[in-house]
């Protein structure tokens, strides 16, 4: 028999105070609290509130600096229950629930309370590959109770440390999927669950399967081993836990007699301040953005709407910031899980954009499992979650009187919304969905082949791991190399690694310098060389931004990450010009670099909006001024921000890998299609690839400083997707290298290598930036040039050197 009690409350009744004041109370008979939150910063929220209360001070259990220091969560939680001193612990919920069974001391005075209810089954996609053997070399299947499924177990001759095997390898995202799925099937109150045919066609030698499909489910039995079980959730009777774990035979549930005086249902007074507003009658999903492109004209609308208020918004991770930039730029972003969280309380505007279906796959296995129709699911699982996010508003605050709208995409969240807050208006915004029309290409391009897919997922696997062998830890450092002057012949160069707080530092001191010249000071970067052909590797990148309309306080709205803002030398109100300084966790080299820097920009400029953003300069290699006071003397054009200045908020370039690599393999086999296509057709006439010439030099050339490494690049592989023969494209690019970025030998130093990597296949793909910012159209001259194109003799490429080792040979070395 499994016993639990439960708190059924809405948002903001008070869950926390009852909490206080029963541990208050039963703290004088030695009885003890453990209290399981879904996050470490709702744990110290929380933990905070206990001891201003009651000047108690809890023993918080996670990794990185908790009570036990450098011992592992699972230590500290397994330490902290065997101290019977220790009377009010907090715990992540997953590390409860990796860890539900070590003895505790006082074990039947110890009560156990989950503050939000954890998620008590999931779906897991694993794109296994070269790993495919830790699976199958490890597990078998057993019947299931629900038919057409296996229930998947350890196999009997298993090698038990399979998975600790590659518990090392740099694949986080893969390392965690497995985790869980080992986890699952090692435990007894847990079951991985896998549809038979999809198991019987990933274990078949004759079928080249990668991609194993799991459900994964939490049994009840999970807290066997603690005597008193406290659940508490607002709308506790429509979670899923309760829905689900009501099915299982032998389990109780009854009111937690300390909370039964909370509110369940929110007042009238409540629902007459709120509006509900909804933007398109279809039910949303990823696949009706994807399909119609949905995003980019609600969020124009939403933005509009709601001009001149403040709001909090979320939205899938997936989703990037260029497709709602209105809503970036105008509002506050919030976490799509939000439970627990009060900073957004005095808002009185919310805007909840994420589609959370779960893949139908899942929903109906969990239909057939449980027993439990789709719509009721579907209401407990994305449905709640936006309620949630709705209640983090004024809302939670019963005394408020301030109207409230919330904003969600669909009409059928925003009915679910209405039924959770009575009286509450519902109202439609008006969006209509215009379908994507994806105009017909003159000569489709043949879909890839089974094999070919094959070969690309390797190639990708391949290409990314060689990018992380290439990384180096910095582990809390920042590498800079700084110079006495601009003129790289005659200037002093020193090499620097210094801690994160001691470069914060540096960086604050400079900026209070001021200089009778702005060259009287010295230039730095992270990448040690100043030459675009030099081989580098860096932790640190650069933003010169010039001449712009974004502030330099928006900036911490556009980058999430460590950051310092400072201002130029020239900065002044009348043309605002700041350097942006962002250390990364590993130094990487030019590729992966300039990928990151470009995803910061996109990130800036989509923000931007109809504003001018000013990037100038953006490139690794750039050297660029150390903070100095402006030359005004100022203190309004002063600048020195800094942001989330913390090793845990450095930028992880590992994370841009898969993008970067996909983008690039993507790009390549779409160009080998291409040219492929091409083949077939006729060859060109010299006049038709004259025109061509002509329509691609016309639709990228730019002389905009920042813009021709980027320009260049996209002319050469218009000019090769159109078929101009090979050695005609490198004609083409010598003779107009002039009308390309501010510096002609620049570009011809690029030609080598973009001829390389045409006739390679390989192409390099960076992140989308917004048009019209910096890129500098066609002129009238331009344009009658372009019939004048002639050949000229190649030129030899720059020698390269490589500096990874110096980079290596500096770590440990102070300033």
């Amino acid at each position: 028999m499994t016993n639990f009690q439960y708190v059924n409350a809405i948002c903001g009744s008070g869950k926390t105070t009852s909490l206080i004041n029963f541990y208050k109370k039963v703290r004088m008979s030695g009885s003890r609290l453990v209290i399981a939150q879904p996050t470490i910063d709702l744990m110290k929220s929380t933990a905070e509130r206990f001891k201003s209360e009651l000047g108690v001070s809890a023993t918080l259990v996670y990794r990185e600096t908790g009570d036990f220091a450098s011992e592992s969560a699972a230590s500290q939680f397994k330490a902290a229950l065997l101290n019977p001193s220790l009377d009010l612990v907090f715990v992540t919920q997953k590390t409860l629930i990796d860890n539900p069974y070590f003895e505790k001391a006082n074990a039947e005075k110890t009560y156990l309370v989950i503050d939000e209810l954890p998620a008590v089954e999931t779906s897991e996609s694993i794109q296994l590959n070269s790993f495919k053997h830790v699976v199958s070399s490890n597990m078998a299947v057993v019947p299931s109770k629900v038919d057409g499924y296996y229930n998947i177990i350890r196999s009997s001759d298993a090698y038990r440390n399979g998975f600790d095997d590659i518990k090392t390898d740099r694949n986080d995202s893969l390392v965690e999927k497995l985790g869980s799925l080992f986890g699952a099937v090692d435990s007894v109150d847990m079951d991985a669950i896998v549809a038979s045919e999809v198991w019987d066609s990933f274990v078949n030698p004759d079928r080249s399967s990668y991609q194993l499909n799991t459900h994964l489910i939490v049994h009840p039995t999970i807290f066997r081993h603690w005597d008193n079980v406290i659940l508490m959730g607002a709308n506790f009777l429509d979670s899923m836990l309760y829905k689900a774990w009501s099915t299982y035979e032998g389990v109780s549930f009854k009111p937690w007699n300390h909370a039964t005086n909370l509110p369940t249902i929110h007042s009238l007074e409540t629902g007459n301040r709120t509006t509900i507003t909804y933007c398109i009658d279809q039910n949303w999903s990823q696949h009706l953005n994807t399909k119609h492109n949905v995003l980019p004209v609600i969020a124009e609308t939403i933005a509009k709407h709601l001009e001149g208020r403040s709001f909090i918004w979320t939205a899938n991770k997936s989703v990037k910031d260029a497709d709602i930039a209105p809503i970036v730029r105008a509002g506050i972003k919030a976490p799509v899980i939000s439970h627990g969280i009060n900073e957004f309380r005095h808002i009185n505007n919310a805007v909840f954009l994420p589609a959370l279906n779960d893949t139908p796959v899942h929903m109906s296995f969990l239909e057939t499992y449980f027993g439990i129709e789709k719509a009721a699911l579907a209401e407990s699982k994305s449905f709640e979650t936006a309620y949630q996010f709705a209640m983090r508003t004024s809302l939670r605050m019963p005394a408020a009187t301030d109207a409230v709208e919330i904003v969600v995409v669909d009409k059928r969240t925003a009915k679910f919304l209405a039924t959770k807050i009575p009286g509450s208006s519902v109202l439609p915004l008006g969006v209509d969905i215009v379908p994507v029309v994806e105009p017909p290409s003159h000569k489709p391009v043949r879909a890839l082949t089974g094999a070919e897919r094959v070969a690309k997922k390797r190639k990708i696997e391949k290409r990314s791991k060689a990018i992380l062998d290439t990384l180096v830890p910095f582990d809390g450092k920042i590498a800079y190399t700084r110079w006495s002057s601009i003129d790289n012949k005659t200037a002093k160069r020193e090499d620097q690694i210094v801690s994160l707080d001691d470069f914060a530092a540096r960086m604050e001191a400079l900026s209070n310098v001021t200089l009778n010249h702005k060259f009287d000071g010295w230039l730095m970067n992270g990448a040690g060389v100043r030459k675009a052909e030099d081989a580098y590797s860096t932790n640190l990148l650069m933003l010169d931004i010039d001449k712009t309309e974004i502030k330099p306080t928006e900036i911490s709205k556009i980058i999430d990450c460590a950051h310092i803002v400072h201002n130029s030398y020239s900065n002044n109100t009348n043309e605002i010009r700041y350097r942006v300084i962002v250390p990364l966790t590993h130094s990487c080299e030019d590729a992966l670099a300039r990928f990151v820097g470009d995803s910061i920009v996109a990130k800036i400029v989509a923000y931007a909006g109809s504003r001018k953003a000013g990037i100038d300069r953006v490139t690794p290699v750039g050297i660029y001024l150390e903070p100095t006071k402006p030359a005004s003397g100022l203190e309004s054009d002063h600048v020195f921000i800094k942001t989330n200045w913390t090793e845990k908020s450095v930028l992880n370039p590992t994370d841009f890998i898969s993008e970067l690599v996909k983008a690039e393999v993507e790009a390549e086999i779409d160009m080998a299609r291409r040219l492929e296509t091409v083949k077939e057709q006729a060859s060109l006439s010299a006049d038709d690839i004259d025109a061509k010439a002509a329509k691609a030099l016309e639709r990228h050339a730019s002389t905009a400083a920042g813009t021709g490494n980027k320009a260049f690049n996209n002319f050469a592989w218009s000019m090769a997707g159109m078929g101009i023969p090979l050695d005609q494209v490198e004609a083409y690019l010598h003779r107009n290298a002039d009308m390309f970025g501010s510096n002609k030998k620049d570009r011809i130093k690029q030609i080598p290598n973009i001829m390389k990597n045409l006739r390679s296949g390989k192409i390099i793909i960076k992140p989308a930036v917004i048009d019209g910012d910096t890129v500098e159209q066609p002129t009238a001259k331009m344009r009658a040039d372009i019939r004048s194109i002639v050949s000229k003799p190649m030129m030899k490429a720059a020698p390269v050197v490589n500096i990874k080792d110096l980079m290596k040979n500096l770590k440990g070395r102070g300033a």
